[in-house]
């Protein structure tokens, strides 16, 4: 919304670890489904590549 209204908006990139058994496509569609965060990317292992866009804070964000 900040983008339609002119103004620049700057996310981050974060690598996220996820906990053994966690099921990588299951978490990394629950992660792309977040508002303002979206995975970009596997790495190694069990880490993943997401981009977060600045605003509120979402519950992936909290914890």
């Amino acid at each position: 919304m900040r983008t339609l209204r002119g103004h620049r908006v700057r996310g981050r990139f974060h690598t996220v670890e996820f906990r053994p058994g966690t099921g990588p496509a299951w978490a990394c569609g629950l992660l792309s489904a977040t508002p303002g965060l979206y995975v970009t990317g596997s790495g190694r292992g069990r880490t993943v590549r997401v981009h977060v866009l600045p605003g509120e804070r979402t519950l992936w964000r909290r914890s």
